[in-house]
C-alpha cells in the first residue's frame, strides 16, 4: 500500500512540475564544484577588476583585453562539455561575448575611450562574479 502512495505521489509530482523543471532539478543535484573552472573565473574577475582602474593606459588595456580574450575562451571551452553544467556554460558564452567585444574594439582602428574601457571591464567583472557565485554554490 505504501508503494502505491509513493508511486502516485511521484506521478503527481511529475505531471505538475514538467520536464524542463525536472531536468533543472537533476542538473542541480548532479553538478559538482570544479576547482579548475573556479580558478579560471577568479582569474578573469581579478584581471578585469584591476584593469578598470588603468584604462588611461591604452596599450596596457589592449594587452589585458587580449589576455582576457584567451582566458574567456578557455573558460568557455572548459565548461562546454562538463556534465550538468548548463548555467555556467551559458554564462561563460555571455562572458566571452563581452570580452571579445572589448578586444575587437581595441584591435580596430577606432580609439577606445577610458569611459568605455571602464564600463566594459566592470561588465566583465560583474559577469565573472555571477559565474563565480554559480560555481561556488555547487556541492563540493
Amino acid at each position: 500500500m505504501n508503494y502505491k502512495k509513493q508511486l502516485t505521489s511521484i506521478m503527481i509530482l511529475l505531471s505538475c512540475v514538467g520536464c524542463a523543471s525536472i531536468e533543472t532539478m537533476v542538473d542541480a543535484y548532479l553538478m559538482k564544484y570544479d576547482p579548475v573552472e573556479y580558478k579560471l573565473i577568479v582569474d578573469i574577475r581579478t584581471i578585469a577588476m584591476l584593469a578598470k582602474d588603468k584604462c588611461d593606459d591604452v596599450e596596457s588595456s589592449k594587452k589585458t583585453a587580449l589576455r582576457l580574450s584567451h582566458l574567456s575562451i578557455e573558460l568557455m571551452n572548459f565548461s562546454e562539455y562538463q556534465p550538468h553544467n548548463k548555467p555556467v556554460k551559458e554564462s561563460s558564452v555571455d562572458l566571452n561575448n563581452i570580452v571579445q567585444g572589448l578586444k575587437t574594439q581595441y584591435y580596430s582602428d577606432k580609439p577606445v575611450s577610458p569611459a568605455f574601457c571602464k564600463i566594459k571591464f566592470k561588465s566583465i567583472e560583474d559577469t565573472a562574479i555571477k559565474i563565480q557565485q554559480m560555481e561556488g554554490s555547487k556541492p563540493k
